[in-house]
């Protein structure tokens, strides 16, 4: 979540909305008694596949490239 604000946003806002965060999830765990749950690694990463095509496809489209997208099999 760090690297992809920071890229958005700027190294002290990343830092700062990622302890957001962190303290979100420890004010949950606490006053309803659940323990933490991982989600896994990829858990942020699998949303972004469609956008990030989307926006590489339209990227390429502006610098003059007609693309095509195919599933490697």
């Amino acid at each position: 979540m760090y690297q992809r604000l920071k890229a958005r946003r700027g190294r002290k806002r990343a830092i700062v909305a990622v302890a957001h965060r962190i303290l979100t999830a420890v004010f949950h765990m606490l006053s309803t008694g659940q323990p933490y749950t991982d989600l896994g690694i990829n858990h942020l990463n699998q949303p972004q596949k469609q956008y990030l095509l989307k926006q590489m496809r339209s990227r390429l489209a502006q610098l003059g490239y007609k693309v095509t997208l195919e599933a490697q099999t």
